[in-house]
């Protein structure tokens, strides 16, 4: 697994972990008293193997499965590097200079990842991978403390100073998020508009050239 995409997970599993473990612990409901129970009664040494079991690979694979539902909620409101709305420009370039027509050509996000990793400059790809990682870290961030708060409703552990202490920070990451996405989004584009229509001439015009010589 990604080195980043591993560690932007973890934070955001923890996140849910560490909110919903605090609600618990200040409402003293059913689940913390369970859990109370466990840890008294049970061997040190088992106890001990489940919570390290847990806090090792729980929080990851959570962040895992949070992220993952981002990506499908970005992707289904266009808002995903895939299906943002610039990047049929490019497809229609593309068409123009390979002498395709649309309807021959793959769907727009793939041209758009072939083109984009094939042409663009390597700090630019680099600028949008760290980018993009702000954007799902802090939009994940803000799911798992918001699904950490609505799990502990039905689980009697959920507590009011926890939950408005947490909550502050779901619109910041929220918006955080937000904000990146717009960047990302503009930078795209103006890529597409500004860059990409020379590059890809001469990609194409190229051959072309070539072949005339010849």
């Amino acid at each position: 697994m990604d080195t980043l995409l591993y560690i932007r997970t973890a934070i955001s599993g923890w996140c849910f972990v560490l909110v919903f473990a605090l609600s618990a612990s200040f409402r003293r409901g059913e689940v913390w008293k369970a859990f109370g129970d466990f840890v008294g009664s049970a061997n040190k040494e088992n106890v001990f193997a489940v919570v390290a079991a847990g806090a090792l690979a729980a929080p990851p694979l959570i962040g895992f499965l949070l992220e993952r539902l981002v990506s499908l909620i970005l992707f289904w409101c266009r808002s995903n590097m895939y299906t943002y709305p610039c990047i049929e420009d490019l497809r229609g370039v593309w068409s123009k200079l390979s002498g395709q027509t649309c309807e021959s050509l793959p769907e727009a996000g793939a041209v758009f990842h072939a083109l984009f990793y094939s042409y663009a400059r390597e700090d630019l790809r680099a600028w949008g991978r760290r980018r993009r990682a702000h954007i799902y870290a802090s939009f994940t961030g803000a799911l798992s403390i918001g699904a950490a708060l609505l799990l502990a409703v039905p689980l009697s552990s959920f507590d009011w100073r926890v939950a408005v202490i947490a909550g502050l920070f779901v619109p910041v990451l929220a918006y955080h998020g937000w904000r990146e996405l717009r960047i990302h989004k503009r930078t795209l584009g103006a890529w597409i508009s500004m860059l990409a229509r020379k590059e890809l001439g001469d990609a194409v015009d190229q051959p072309r050239t070539a072949t005339a010589t010849q």
